[in-house]
């Protein structure tokens, strides 16, 4: 969001309210508001506004791209053809980097994709490391568990970037 800059006298200015005053009929108050006030007020409504989408659609957005790409990794092993379920998970998939991009309140932004990479490119690598470890060590039985128990690493690795890019680094 860009800074506000007003003028130090548009910061006072004359206000006229229509008040009730014990149940009498309207009188009129006249007043001055400090308008840097309600300039703090709608700073912090937009500072709640962004961790509630943040909260509401980049953490689910985030974690549904990770489960569609363990469970895509996993059709294999489930006698599944991934060609059977690939256009329902590519269409899971752009819901999805919709609802993480509209989260990061970045829709218009072409370079905030990287973050949409960063989630698959963390999964596919969870996922193949989950295989390795299944196939020596641990079987499938625990598959959803090390779903859920991964998904906050691609979260933490997309919002590094995302603040990599807030900064204007290169990423």
């Amino acid at each position: 969001m860009l800074p506000t800059s007003i003028e130090e006298q548009d910061l006072q200015q004359n206000v006229y309210l229509f008040d009730e005053i014990n149940g009498e009929p309207l009188a009129e108050r006249s007043g001055r508001v400090n308008l840097a006030a309600q300039l703090h007020a709608t700073d912090r409504l937009d500072t709640l506004l962004a961790g509630l989408k943040w909260a509401f659609l980049f953490l689910p957005g985030a974690t549904a791209i990770h489960c569609c790409v363990m469970i895509l990794s996993m059709s294999p092993a489930m006698n599944v053809s991934p060609s059977d379920i690939l256009f329902e998970v590519l269409v899971a998939l752009l819901i999805y980097t919709f609802m993480v991009l509209f989260g990061l309140g970045r829709l218009g932004d072409i370079r905030y994709f990287k973050v949409i990479g960063a989630i698959l490119s963390t999964s596919a690598l969870i996922a193949v490391v989950y295989h390795i470890l299944a196939a020596f060590f641990i079987g499938y039985a625990s598959f959803g568990w090390m779903m859920l128990v991964t998904t906050p690493l691609p979260i933490i690795f997309a919002q590094l970037i995302k603040l990599r890019l807030d900064r204007g680094e290169s990423v």
